[in-house]
């Protein structure tokens, strides 16, 4: 299985935490936050001078949201470049606080197109929608500090996949894993 108009080795897709599990504060006031927006920012033009032109957004709040907003904005540079909302069923911003459904609202409108993976929410949506991504791409962005849950669980299958793991979360010395690059840009 693949998403609609992806090239495998071409599209790359994105993976991390829901904004309370960072250890920062996630919004513009935060020095970290701002580097993490750097560090994403240059994740995104490496691949793009690379060759992907396929970004894949999963649109939970937090980093996935982050990134969608990212892509938009480089999208400014680089027209070329598509943003493929992957959502796991209709309403997944039903239960998000304003700005985050303002955000989702925003990046989802202004897409190039929107996947939705089920009509109904399930269990097992979150899962699939993930799986698709992975299937669908050849690199995966990530932000990752060895918490288990479903960024964990998609880098685990990213691997068996063997994608090109690009982590621009903090390095864990004493788990680093030899198919995950860390990454710092600046």
């Amino acid at each position: 299985m693949s998403i609609p108009n992806t090239v495998k080795e071409k599209t790359c897709c994105f993976s991390g935490y829901r904004p309370h599990k960072f250890n920062f504060e996630f919004n513009k006031s935060d020095l970290k936050y701002i580097e993490l927006e750097s560090n994403i920012i240059s994740a995104l033009l490496s691949s793009i001078e690379q060759g992907y032109d396929t970004f894949l957004c999963g649109g939970a709040m937090g980093f996935d949201l982050l990134c969608g907003e990212l892509v938009l904005l480089i999208k400014e540079r680089f027209p070329n470049i598509k943003l493929i909302c992957v959502i796991p069923f209709s309403g997944q911003s039903k239960n998000f606080p304003a700005e985050w459904k303002e955000r989702y609202d925003r990046i989802t409108s202004q897409c190039d197109s929107v996947y939705k993976i089920s009509e109904k929410f399930s269990k097992a949506c979150f899962h699939l929608r993930n799986f698709e991504m992975v299937y669908s791409s050849s690199r995966l962005i990530t932000y990752f500090t060895g918490r288990s849950g479903g960024t964990a669980n998609t880098i685990a299958l990213a691997q068996r996949e063997k994608l090109d793991i690009i982590n621009i979360g903090p390095e864990k010395k004493n788990k680093v894993d030899s198919t995950i690059t860390y990454y710092v840009g600046h």
